[in-house]
């Protein structure tokens, strides 16, 4: 099989507790990974400063989904008093991810968390490109290669 055919072929897809578990009775998927206009681009500066925050806010996420992931399984086993709190973990999931938005910074996935900061580079728009656990915000990629098309923002010689 040919390179590109196998790139073509090859999808990263952010998975849900509920990808994981299966669908449960009453619990609503999380909205995320839609389909976004651009609506702010940033320097490399500016989404650089933007990461301390980020770092906490992932923080926060990647507790909120594990416990949620803990209780749908329970709820998925029978236990129904599990859903008030599955309930009240996907408010607080769905509200930290709304401030990624809120900044212009798109969310590609959740579980791993995966952002992207759009930005103008020689006439064309990239994505400068973060992963859950990363140290710093050193990828890139634009929308036709998606997340398999990163690289290193130090190869760009900002």
């Amino acid at each position: 099989m040919a390179a590109g055919r196998l790139l073509a072929d090859l999808k990263l897809r952010a998975v849900s507790p509920t990808d994981v578990l299966g669908p449960t009775k009453g619990v609503k998927p999380i909205r995320c990974c839609k389909a976004e206009r651009v609506e702010r681009f940033f320097s490399l500066s500016e989404a650089q400063s933007l990461m301390p925050e980020v770092f906490l806010r992932a923080e926060s996420i990647i507790e909120v989904r594990a416990e949620l992931a803990y209780r749908m399984e329970r709820l998925n086993e029978g236990d129904k008093t599990q859903l008030p709190e599955v309930k009240a973990l996907e408010a607080r999931l769905s509200e930290a991810l709304d401030w990624f938005g809120a900044q212009g910074i798109q969310v590609k996935g959740y579980a791993p968390l995966i952002i992207d900061f759009p930005m103008h580079y020689a006439d064309k728009t990239l994505l400068l490109c973060w992963l859950e656990n990363e140290p710093e915000l050193a990828w890139y990629h634009d929308d036709n290669h998606g997340f398999l098309g990163r690289r290193r923002i130090a190869d760009l010689g900002l």
